[in-house]
């Protein structure tokens, strides 16, 4: 059984009706706040773990990425609001 430090969370703000993806897979929880834990990442060690959030508008797919590192006992927040989906620039807290 994996212990919490070996985890990394992450938190994204998305607009309500937005797809997310991790790594390429789409993820199953809706909502406009979705939090995440990374298991198995090692101590000390930095990971990329690609994010992907699509939101239609008007008919319109928008699609926004970011990559963020992230490490062990980590948390992260990411921010996809209806503009960076249009402009691809994400916030990061």
């Amino acid at each position: 059984m994996a212990s919490s430090d070996d985890r990394g969370h992450l938190t994204l703000n998305v607009p309500a009706d937005a797809i997310v993806y991790l790594c390429d897979q789409p993820m199953t929880i809706t909502g406009p706040v979705r939090e995440y834990a990374i298991p198995g990442l090692q101590l000390g060690r930095e990971y990329r773990y690609p994010v992907r959030v699509e939101v239609t508008r008007a008919g319109q797919l928008y699609r926004a990425t970011a990559e963020p590192r992230i490490r062990a006992g980590q948390q992260m927040s990411l921010v996809f609001d209806d503009a960076a989906a249009k402009s691809s620039v994400v916030a990061s807290r």
